[in-house]
């Protein structure tokens, strides 16, 4: 397959909307930085399973989280500067012109926003509800299966009394009613 259509496509794309280009390789720079940290983790010998199993949701929640909010907070951004812009509730002299550099600017400051305040918040929430979640499985003490009694049948007239002592019955009864 020949990529220099598509890749030519994507670039002009970006070049006519940098602020788009912005979001979209930012969060794709995040998503491999953060799976890549997810692998070293669970290829490093040196941390436990338990570690592990602690580190690696952590680090997914913080992925999912990041990306999320990131691309939803500065595509919404954009999105309603746009708007202003193409409303005039933004007073520019030449949109034509200053409309796609202030796009730009607004999902860098959005960006910036959503990265630095808005994601750590909800991240260390959705961090500390799995932890929880983990850590209170730990500690529940384990359920232990119930074995089914296996009845004793013996053919020979006689019966288990407490599965240890085996006595005859000799006497049977019939109520008449």
């Amino acid at each position: 397959m020949d990529w220099s259509k598509p890749i030519r496509n994507l670039a002009d794309k970006f070049h006519r909307d940098t602020a788009n280009m912005l979001i979209v390789t930012s969060a794709l720079g995040w998503f491999l930085s953060s799976a890549a940290q997810i692998f070293a983790i669970g290829v490093n010998n040196k941390l436990s399973p338990k570690e592990k199993s602690f580190l690696m949701p952590q680090e997914a929640y913080d992925a999912l989280t990041n990306i999320f909010l990131f691309v939803t907070f500065s595509a919404a951004a954009k999105k309603l500067t746009e708007k202003a812009i193409d409303k005039k509730l933004i007073n520019i002299i030449k949109p034509e012109q200053y409309k796609s550099p202030i796009l730009t600017v607004v999902s860098i400051v959005s960006g910036a926003i959503a990265s630095n305040i808005i994601t750590p918040y909800v991240r260390n929430y959705l961090g500390a509800q799995a932890q929880k979640r983990i850590i209170d499985n730990r500690l529940a003490p384990p359920e232990t299966p119930k074995k089914p009694i296996k009845p004793l049948i013996i053919n020979d007239g006689t019966q288990p009394i407490n599965n240890k002592f085996i006595y005859p019955t000799t006497m049977r009864t019939s109520l008449k009613v």
